[in-house]
């Protein structure tokens, strides 16, 4: 308990999080229903999908991007809808604890 009060992680904008409130963010997401759990672990496997076929694809460009400006957007695209998936994964699984039942 004594480095929970002491012990503050900096992140770049000077904002402070304390390690309790990590862990209550923690406990709170072991707590998650079934369903909740469900919907965040495919929306984060959807995302790793995403992001390693993007990355292919960047590969596959191999630094020539005006040769393959095509390949190119499409790499970008898939990249985005990776943290869109991700971001949604995030938000709907908080919104499905909170109804009831």
């Amino acid at each position: 308990m004594f480095l929970v009060k002491v012990i503050p992680l900096l992140y770049p904008f000077g904002e402070v999080i304390h390690l309790k409130t990590i862990r209550n963010v923690i406990e709170r997401m072991l707590g998650m229903k079934e369903l909740s759990w469900h919907v965040f672990l495919r929306c984060l496997q959807l995302c790793v999908f995403l992001l390693f076929c993007s990355w292919m694809l960047f590969l596959d460009c191999a630094g020539d991007y005006p040769g393959h400006f095509e390949q190119y957007i499409q790499a970008v695209s898939l990249y985005e809808t990776g943290q869109i998936v991700l971001l949604i994964g995030a938000i709907l699984p908080v919104c499905l604890e909170d109804l009831p039942g």
